[in-house]
């Protein structure tokens, strides 16, 4: 998770893998907290939609890049490391997935 600046190790590999397996789930449970969260601070019996859906769209941004730009950064660092160039194909796909992620979403990130 801190590949940049160090040495991607197997178990790191392995929890990237895992996390950008998990990007719906994460997403999800995002949503679910938001929305349990704003109903228990909130004095109304339902909260703004718009706080809401702007609150999770922005969580659900975060939870969708992290784990595509953080394997991008293994797969470079590991590409350093091994001074191969087959790692840099996966940093690729990682790359076109966050950008297909942003584009997918109209362009409005914040």
């Amino acid at each position: 998770l801190v590949s940049p600046s160090t040495p991607t190790r197997f178990l790191d590999s392995l929890i990237g893998d895992v996390l950008t397996s998990s990007i719906t789930i994460l997403q999800d449970l995002t949503y679910t907290t938001v929305y349990i969260t704003s109903l228990s601070l909130s004095k109304t019996p339902l909260p703004s939609k718009t706080l809401l859906t702007t609150l999770a769209s922005h969580l659900n941004y975060a939870c969708t890049l992290s784990p595509l730009l953080c394997r991008f950064n293994q797969n470079l660092r590991l590409s350093y490391d091994k001074k191969s160039r087959l790692p840099l194909l996966n940093a690729l796909k990682y790359f076109v997935a966050a950008a297909v992620a942003v584009k997918g979403s109209g362009g409005r990130m914040w």
